[in-house]
């Protein structure tokens, strides 16, 4: 048997493969109102008001599916920010089966530049919390079968979830304060909404580089307003810390152990943001202690 040859048919059969997959979600893409598809699963499953206002194709890299340029996801009535999420570009890697039932099954994401902004208003209410949207259809004749809703976001799973280059504001309006990080790069997976997720990358806070390690014990208790575990490492040129503890995503709210160590307490002080008055010496430092943050206190 040649196995140059039957390497060789292989690899051509499996390039014509790829080459009629893309074609195919070429084509859909040109026929099926996918930006409406889009569109309408996300304001179901979030409650928020999605906008498309440029370009939908087909993306070939980072992943194979579909790329959406400048995307917004609507902010709270009432919020700060104009739009809660909004992207350059959102490459969306899907499943070719299900759009020929015209259907959207998204399997990975890729955000470029996206700028996200949390606020907690004068209320103590935060607005990253993402409620599906009840269904204004009228149930079917019992005689019919019913027909399929949108996406079921409990039973999302995401190989993988990449951020280029983002923003990330936060704005507590009841102390008129918040702060802003840039340069964030972050990866992470999600399985099931009730799976540990851990999520890995860096973010650029103050000209100075931050790494940050994070785990949730389970990412849907943030829609339920349940306790989950929560550990965080952060790693600087000033700082390294640990936290382990539990967190109340929907409020915001934090309790556990904290340890953090560096070279200065001063210069860390200075940076983010709340320097020492005449402050002399106040070098190296080690701390160990319990933190808990709600209702827009620091314990």
């Amino acid at each position: 048997m040649n196995w140059k040859r039957v390497a060789l048919l292989a690899a051509g059969s499996l390039v014509t493969l790829v080459l009629l997959g893309v074609g195919l979600l070429t084509f859909l893409v040109l026929r099926l109102d996918v930006r409406g598809e889009i569109e309408r699963n996300v304001e179901a499953a979030t409650g928020r008001e999605l906008t498309i206002n440029g370009n939908v194709g087909v993306s070939y890299w980072p992943v194979l599916g579909l790329k959406a340029q400048d995307v917004t996801l609507s902010n709270v009535e009432g919020g700060r920010a104009p739009a809660f999420i909004a992207a350059d570009e959102i490459d969306i890697g899907v499943e070719l089966r299900p759009l020929l039932d015209r259907q959207v099954n998204v399997r990975r994401l890729v955000f470029q530049r996206p700028r996200v902004a949390l606020e907690v208003d004068s209320n103590g209410q935060p607005n990253w919390l993402l409620q599906p949207r009840p269904s204004t259809t009228p149930p079917p004749p019992t005689t019919t079968p019913p027909p399929e809703g949108p996406v079921d976001v409990s039973r999302t799973s995401l190989r993988s979830v990449r951020i280029n280059d983002g923003e990330v504001s936060f704005f507590d309006a009841r102390q008129g304060a918040g702060w802003v990080v840039g340069e964030v790069d972050i990866t992470t997976a999600l399985t099931s909404l009730d799976a540990p997720m851990r999520a890995q990358g860096s973010v650029q806070y103050n000209d100075r580089k931050v790494e940050l390690d994070a785990s949730i014990a389970r990412p849907g208790a943030a829609t339920r307003g349940e306790l989950t575990q929560l550990t965080l490492n952060i790693q600087c040129e000033l700082l390294t810390a640990e936290f382990r503890g539990q967190t109340v995503a929907t409020s915001g709210e934090l309790s556990g152990t904290v340890r953090a160590s560096g070279p200065s307490l001063r210069q860390l002080t200075s940076w983010s943001g709340t320097p020492l008055q005449n402050a002399v010496g106040l070098e190296q430092f080690a701390v160990t202690g319990r933190l808990i943050i709600g209702g827009g206190a620091y314990t």
